[in-house]
């Protein structure tokens, strides 16, 4: 005769909800298109979406063939939605957005109603998880989409895929991730978005192909987009490993850069340098430095690159860029 006790029988009941919760939780990866990347663009007055998906054979480096590719499907919808039921839509197989990397939007879509539109879409579909990072292009999206590493290097190294992780994303701007960018929009402040640029690249064959590079971006302030290209000075806004720059055309080395901007409006930047060629005075490195971050300052002002009126706020503060003072510590080379 087999006796259970009550505590007994909540275990069992309790094993047997924990095995129905992991068999309703499978997921057959055979059944599922797992998509990298997002991209968006306006073509023919519709919403065009490009749904980037890392070949199988590059995953695992089974055959040369297909290596350092991908591909894409591209659907289009008059709204965001409907976009993404269109690529269920044309596909067989369930759409697995839970492992997106990074969302790419044209530049033409940094407008408050697509912006809400989208954020509103993340929000409510519940289809992608909230980790991925934010580009912006003026490419064609299909280039952006449709490229290949040079020396056949696996796509899943590419900036599309690891954003947060890669270095060379931060030539001009750091990686946006989404819920900073939801964070910052909503409150009104300045937001600097790495913009991917085709360039061709040579490859391990000795030929050119096309591939994009974040060496440039624009800041998305109240609505407004401005281009940052490319600019000298954009590197001493952000704390950097090292980067180059020139004095009358001599390569200066710059590492161990930090730059913060106190309370009281004073940009305390600390750096070291080296000279490739021959020695340069101290001061006149200090210099360049400042012109650098004067010159950017005006240019930019009207988009708070340093996000002086969120500071403001909550210091409880009134300055203004024209208030602000430079203090440059050179450390010993």
């Amino acid at each position: 005769m087999l006796i259970i006790n009550l505590e007994g029988i909540k275990m069992i009941k309790i094993l047997i909800f924990i095995l129905l919760l992991l068999s309703s939780c499978s997921v057959d990866i055979s059944e599922s298109l797992f998509i990298a990347s997002i991209g968006f663009e306006m073509k023919d007055e519709k919403i065009n979406g490009y749904f980037y998906i890392p070949l199988s054979s590059d995953v695992g480096k089974a055959n040369e063939e297909g290596k350092g590719s991908g591909e894409f499907v591209r659907v289009a919808g008059d709204t965001i939605e409907q976009v993404f039921n269109n690529v269920d839509a044309v596909n067989s197989i369930n759409i697995n957005l839970k492992h997106v990397s990074s969302v790419v939007l044209n530049e033409s879509l940094f407008n408050d109603e697509f912006i809400l539109e989208f954020i509103n879409y993340v929000k409510y579909s519940n289809r992608l998880d909230y980790n991925f990072y934010l580009f912006t292009t003026t490419e064609k999206m299909e280039d952006i989409y449709s490229f290949k590493n040079p020396n056949q290097e696996s796509v899943l190294n590419s900036l599309l895929v690891i954003s947060g992780d890669n270095a060379g994303i931060r030539l001009v701007a750091d990686p946006v991730h989404y819920l900073d960018f939801c964070k910052k929009y909503y409150s009104q402040r300045s937001i600097l978005i790495p913009m991917l640029d085709i360039e061709e690249l040579w490859n391990i064959e000795g030929k050119k192909e096309k591939n994009f590079y974040p060496q440039s971006a624009i800041y998305f302030y109240k609505g407004n987009v401005c281009e940052v290209k490319k600019e000298k000075g954009s590197p001493y806004f952000k704390s950097k490993i090292n980067f180059y720059d020139e004095i009358e055309k001599e390569p200066i080395y710059f590492s161990k850069y930090k730059m913060a901007l106190s309370r009281e409006g004073i940009i305390k930047i600390i750096l070291k340098y080296e000279s490739f060629d021959k020695k340069v005075e101290r001061s006149k490195v200090a210099k360049l430095v400042e012109n650098r971050i004067n010159d950017y300052l005006r240019k930019y002002s009207e988009y708070d690159p340093l996000d002086l009126a969120f500071l403001n706020e909550v210091y409880n503060n009134n300055l203004k860029y024209s208030d602000l003072k430079i203090k440059i510590n050179i450390l010993v080379n």
